[in-house]
This record gives structure tokens, sequence and C-alpha cells, in this order.
């Protein structure tokens, strides 16, 4: 009896201690961390990428517009 509790509670060990492919992925905080700034440093560019034709359009528009707009 006591030999059939202990395998029981072996196997359910072996599952946490080794999680399926299906399972939880962890991560260290330094990963995240690393993580998170590569993400923000990213956004960054995308946003400055974005602003550019933008601001080309800007030029481009008559004066009237602008002053209605409010850009100068």
């Amino acid at each position: 009896m006591n030999a059939g509790l202990e395998e029981a509670k072996n196997a359910k060990l072996k599952r946490i201690e080794h999680p399926t492919a299906t399972g939880i992925r962890k991560s260290r905080k330094d990963d995240l961390v690393s993580l998170v700034r590569e993400l923000r440093m990213k956004n960054e560019e995308l946003r400055a990428l974005a602003a550019e034709p933008l601001d080309e359009i800007y030029e481009g528009l008559p004066l009237p517009i602008k002053k209605k707009l409010g850009i100068s």
C-alpha cells in the first residue's frame, strides 16, 4: 500500500518538475525585463517611422489648410 502511494507521489512530483510542452512557459525576471526593454525600443522606432510620412504630408499642404488645422 505504501509503495503504491509513493509511486503516485513520485509521478505527481515528476509531472510538476517537468511540465509538458503544453504547460506554462516560465521565464526569469531578467529575461522578461530585457524583452520589455527590446519591445519598447522597437515600439519607439515604429512610432518614429509612422510619424515621418505625416511630417511630409503636412509640409505639402497648402497654406490655407495649414492655418485651419493650426499647423505653422
